[in-house]
């Protein structure tokens, strides 16, 4: 028999490991389904899906376990720079 530690101690490397493979952008276009099942307004989600988009190109692909809180940064602050978002500045991305 497996000892309770046992288990949740193999519960968290499998998050681990799925986290490591896992890029960013799979999970933020996961987030716009969640909403809608949620039963947010759909302008509400269609913002969501066009915000959490804009980080794309920078860190789409890297891995979220490999995302460094400055790079993270770097988004917010690039996407703020070009004026596309006035909440950025407050940091709309915190709901992801």
């Amino acid at each position: 028999m497996v000892a309770n530690g046992d288990r949740s101690s193999a519960r968290k490397e499998a998050r681990a490991d799925c986290a490591t493979a896992i890029a960013f952008e799979a999970v933020a276009q996961q987030r716009p389904v969640k909403c809608e099942r949620d039963g947010l307004a759909p302008v509400t989600i269609q913002r969501i899906s066009w915000l959490l988009a804009k980080p794309y190109p920078m860190i789409g692909s890297i891995p979220l376990a490999q995302i460094t809180p400055h790079e993270a940064l770097a988004v917010l602050r690039e996407i703020e720079a070009t004026g596309a978002c006035a909440a950025c500045s407050a940091g709309c991305f915190a709901m992801v």
